[in-house]
Formats: C-alpha cells, structure tokens, sequence
C-alpha cells in the first residue's frame, strides 16, 4: 500500500504546481498592459479586413459591368459587319438589276445612303419603299393593260367570260 500512495502524492504536487504556474500566467497575461493595444489592433484589422471586403465586392460588381459591356460591343461589332455585307449585297443587287430597273423605267429617287450617312437606316428604308413603290405601281399598270387586252379579246372574239 505504501508503494501505492508514492506516485499519487508526487503527481498531486506535481499538478498542483503546473496548475498555479498556468494560473500565474493567465494572470500575467491579463494584466499585460498590451492587452488594450492588442485589442484596438485587432479591431483595426478587422476593419481593414471588412473594407477589402467590401472594395473586393464593388471590383467584382465593376468587373461584370465592364464583361456585359464588352460584350454589347463586341455585338454591335458583329451586326456592324452583317448590315455593312448586307448593304453590299443590296448595292450589288441594284446594279445588278440597274438595267430591267432602266428598261421599266424605274429608279430610286435617291441615291442609296451609305452607312453613316443615315441615321437608323431611314433614308435606306425610304430610298428601298420608293422603289417598291415604284414597282408596285408598274405592275398594276401591266396587269391593267393585261386585263384590258384580254377583255378587248373576249369581246372581239364574240364571248362573254
């Protein structure tokens, strides 16, 4: 038994001491004048912490702005060069067809606009409506004179349609 009670009594003083030497330094640690000046610092940090945060934010949110914006303009390049080969197209075609235009006696009542010239392609849809016009009214006038031939001939001819 008496071998048993050594060990305990030395682990008893044992813990005892380490146990007041922690306490000692908690102690030590709370009365740390530096404690204040931690504090603060820590604050400070946290506050330089959350305004990165923040500016982080604010960069992510201009960043996508500055995407949705490159990609509207890279849009507008892209229909840029379609209406500028669509409007070669419609200028060739017009050349193309320039002489059944001439032999009907049809042209358009102005040039053609080029593209920065007109503002939202209105001159362009006017200059296109008054050919369409024009060939419009040329067809009514061919079919008239179709129709008139025909009812001339079934007249001529004894028969009544």
């Amino acid at each position: 038994m008496f071998v048993d009670l050594v060990p305990r009594v030395v682990f008893r003083r044992h813990s005892y001491r380490f146990s007041f030497s922690i306490a000692q330094k908690r102690n030590e640690a709370k009365d740390d004048p530096r404690k204040a000046e931690i504090t603060t610092q820590n604050l400070q940090y946290e506050r330089k912490v959350d305004d990165l945060r923040v500016k982080l934010e604010d960069d992510r949110v201009v960043l996508e702005s500055l995407r949705d914006v490159a990609d509207g303009q890279s849009e507008i390049a892209v229909l840029q060069e379609q209406c500028d080969r669509e409007f070669e197209a419609l200028e060739e075609s017009l050349r193309d067809e320039a002489s059944s235009l001439q032999r009907f006696n049809l042209q358009p009542a102005q040039p053609l606009p080029k593209g920065d010239e007109d503002d939202n392609g209105e001159s362009l849809v006017e200059a296109v409506q008054s050919i369409c016009k024009s060939i419009d009214l040329h067809l009514c006038r061919v079919k008239v004179a179709i129709l008139s031939s025909m009812y001339s001939h079934t007249i001529d001819a004894g028969t009544i349609i």
